[in-house]
């Protein structure tokens, strides 16, 4: 089972939970250009769901984008 600890990875990928300030959800899975980061959280990691980040007002915490 996944921690669910603050300082534990989100979604297995670079950014911890705590680092997180909001999620949101998008009906695609194109991973925008200007994304800091993105990883593949598909079970198949065949790119089917993707997870993206941006820092959208510079304050170090990260607003994460799901298909």
């Amino acid at each position: 089972m996944p921690s669910s600890d603050s300082t534990s990875p989100y979604l297995n990928g670079p950014i911890k939970r705590n680092e997180i300030e909001s999620i949101k959800f998008a009906t695609t899975y194109v991973v925008p250009n200007d994304a800091l980061e993105s990883w593949d959280v598909s079970f198949e990691q065949d790119g089917s769901v993707m997870a993206w980040c941006f820092n959208e007002n510079g304050d170090g915490l990260y607003v994460f984008w799901n298909e």
